[in-house]
Order: C-alpha cells, then structure tokens, then sequence
C-alpha cells in the first residue's frame, strides 16, 4: 500500500509578508491622514485669519458709518432749525427785494418782489420823476401792510449795468423811508450777471 504524501504548508512567512504589507498601508494612509490634517489646519488657520481681518474691517466700517450717521443727523438737526428759524423770520418779517431790467428800448423796469408776487414799474428817460414817485408809493404801502412787523428791503443790482442815476434815485427813496421807519432795514446786494461770465 502506498502511503499519501502530505504536503505541509507554511503559513508563517507568508503572514509576515502580508502583516508587513499591513503595517506599510497603515503608515502610508497614516501620512497622507497627517498631511490631510496639517492643510486643513492651516486652511482654518488662514480662513480663521480672514474672518478677522473682516471682522475688524467690519467693525471700522461700522464704526465709520456710526460717525457720518450721527454727524448727519447733527447737521439735519441743525438744518430743522435754521428751517424753524427761517420760517419763524417769513412769519414774523415782511421781505422785499427790488431789482432793475433795462429793455432794449431804453425803459426801466423796477421788480419790487415779496414772497411769490411781484410789482413791476416801467419808465423811461422822459418820466424819471414817475419812476421815483412809483416807486416811494409802492414801498410805503408794503410798509403800511406789514403793520408792526420789522420788513427788510435788498436792493439787487448789477454795477456794470445799472445807470448812476437810477442807483441814486432808488438808495434815495430806501434811505428817505428808513430815516421815517425804525422796523425797516436795508440791504444793497451787488452782483454780477453770472451768464455773461459763461
């Protein structure tokens, strides 16, 4: 009878090989793990870095918007009252603003203008003495109407058109009412004409 050979195996080295090959996977994945790590680290450490530097530019743009917020609120609160005070001074005053148009025929043309309305005397070289007389008769009924309210009169004119005469002729007739009325008070304004200088 012939006897079975049995063949015996050696699992020894081969666990070795594959513990081996284990062991290299491990420390392989435990590397890149490591480095995976370490970026996102430093990923949050940049992000984290980012969030404050927008935080704080944030904060100095807020801070920045609270100062021109509370300026602005400074300067409407300043502005409601300068309105007050204006509107206070329309109701409480009468003013008046007179200014002067040449035509090309050579007439004069007075605006003596209060609040939306406006009076208009015309004349011309051979009627001065009417321009005058119109225009003291026009004024002292405007004082008359404003009763006991102080009026104020600014007189508007342009040097380099206005004739010496007709600039004599109307201070004349302002300052005479003014020496008669103590609540009136008088303004000479110069100006240019802004268009021609364009």
């Amino acid at each position: 009878m012939r006897r079975r050979k049995e063949t015996v195996i050696e699992l020894t080295p081969l666990l070795d090989v594959i513990l081996i090959m284990l062991f290299m996977i491990m420390s392989a994945q435990s590397k890149k793990t490591e480095e995976i790590q370490s970026q996102a680290q430093a990923e949050t450490a940049e992000l984290n870095s980012r969030i404050e530097q927008l935080t704080e530019e944030y904060a100095d743009r807020e801070d920045k918007l609270s100062a021109q917020l509370s300026d602005t609120e400074s300067k409407l609160s300043q502005a409601e009252a300068q309105i007050s005070g204006y509107e206070a001074f329309r109701e409480y005053s009468d003013v008046i603003s007179i200014s002067v148009e040449y035509t090309e025929s050579g007439e004069r043309r007075l605006y003596i203008a209060e609040g939306d309305s406006a009076d208009t005397i015309t004349f011309g070289w051979d009627n001065l003495r009417y321009g005058e007389n119109s225009l003291n008769a026009a004024l002292e009924q405007k004082l008359k109407a404003a009763e006991e309210n102080p009026v104020f009169i600014a007189f508007v004119y342009d040097s380099e058109k206005i004739y010496r005469h007709d600039y004599d002729m109307i201070t004349s007739v302002m300052d005479t009412l003014q020496s008669k009325n103590n609540d009136l008070y008088i303004r000479y304004t110069e100006r240019t004409d802004t268009n021609e200088q364009e």
